[in-house]
């Protein structure tokens, strides 16, 4: 009886030893955001200093995993 209880110790131990160590490791998809505003084009617009701007609007979304491939997304906005 006391081998085996001596044996379910070490068995707990090390199953709670290995539980903190994947969760330290194996903490999820971080997530990197990037966004971007760029000026085209600008457009005088006769004398009363009437200005047209043209912009781009450039959004990346990416997750970053440990093991599988990253997903991430791209989003272009033209205005």
């Amino acid at each position: 009886m006391g081998k085996f209880l001596k044996f379910l110790i070490i068995v707990a131990i090390l199953a709670v030893g290995a539980w903190f160590v994947y969760h330290k490791y194996n903490s999820g998809p971080t997530v990197e955001s990037k966004h971007q505003l760029l000026v085209d084009r600008i457009e005088a617009m006769g004398k009363l200093e009437l200005v047209k701007y043209r912009y781009s609007d450039v959004g990346e979304h990416k997750n970053v995993n440990t093991f599988l491939p990253d997903a991430s997304v791209l989003l272009i906005v033209k205005a």
